[in-house]
């Protein structure tokens, strides 16, 4: 994405330590990122790729609560024998994960950093007028229902969410 699709809201270091970013997106969506640096085990790992350093979590992860997990990965993992799992089932966050790549340009320029993101354009997420650009207003001024039944993800939920997930991948070095 480039600068006119997405302006960085919030980059910090969490409690976890890890470097997280949140994005305000033209649309008026916000997406959040925690990056990982080489030491730790999922370093350039696909979010959706299983992961042996991830086994440990499997029986918590599939006999406790779906959380704000998506549904599809979890039910596709069920069926599978050797409880192997992948970061996106894995990591309880808003809608699961939906992104991994090293940081070159995006989220942020860090092109020794891995990143792992979450969004929050699923159903049942608002958007934000305030973040939108001119040109998206107007086509929602056509079609006003497009995504706005729901609740808009402040900065503060995206925020909170980033840091979540940074201690959940600090519990893997550990």
């Amino acid at each position: 994405m480039n600068g006119e699709q997405a302006v960085v809201e919030k980059d910090w270091t969490s409690k976890a330590g890890l470097r997280c970013v949140v994005l305000a997106l033209k649309m008026g969506h916000r997406c959040g990122y925690v990056g990982i640096e080489k030491d730790h085990p999922l370093y350039g790992h696909d979010y959706s790729k299983k992961a042996d350093c991830l086994q440990a979590k499997s029986e918590e992860v599939m006999q406790g609560t779906i959380g704000k997990r998506g549904i599809i990965p979890l039910i596709c993992a069920s069926f599978d024998e050797d409880r192997k799992l992948s970061p996106e089932i894995v990591f309880d966050v808003h809608g699961g994960i939906t992104y991994s790549s090293f940081g070159n340009p995006y989220p942020v320029e860090s092109p020794e950093t891995f990143w792992y993101g979450f969004d929050c354009a699923h159903f049942g997420d608002a958007k934000d007028p305030s973040i939108m650009s001119e040109k998206q207003k107007e086509i929602e001024l056509h079609y006003p229902r497009l995504y706005n039944d729901g609740e808009i993800r402040t900065l503060e939920y995206v925020a909170s969410e980033c840091e979540s997930l940074a201690r959940q991948l600090m519990e893997i070095t550990e």
